[in-house]
């Protein structure tokens, strides 16, 4: 018989390291896509077909800040909870930072394939 606090703080690790993994992926995916934007310039090409991945990738470092804030939040409602000696604190749905993960990662993808499909409608040369 395993001790469930043992996989309670295995979880909190491992989404704390999935929170980073998310932010980092976003960030790199802002900065590839302005530098591979940038690189384009020379070849005529505007870099207004960046917009749209680079918004996609922000909103994903939103919803990461979103369940960074949750985790805290949540930390401090067991806490207080610990401190009254009370049960701890239930939360639904939208409070646990698993769902905002999720959703971060499909917007990542999201944001991978609009930029994909904006770079296969461009053609370069001169205008």
């Amino acid at each position: 018989m395993s001790d469930w606090k043992i996989h309670e703080a295995r979880s909190q690790e491992l989404a704390d390291s999935v929170r980073r993994y998310l932010v980092a992926a976003h960030t790199g995916g802002i900065a590839t896509t302005f530098a591979f934007a940038g690189s384009l310039v020379a070849n005529h090409v505007h870099p207004r077909w960046a917009i749209t991945p680079v918004a996609l990738f922000a909103v994903g470092l939103v919803l990461a800040g979103i369940s960074m804030l949750l985790a805290q939040h949540r930390e401090m409602k067991r806490r207080d909870a610990a401190k009254a000696n009370d049960a701890d604190p239930t939360f639904g749905l939208l409070w646990w930072s698993w769902t905002w993960n999720w959703a971060s990662l499909a917007i990542f993808v999201a944001a991978i394939m609009t930029g994909l499909c904006s770079l296969g409608t461009i053609s370069v040369g001169s205008t």
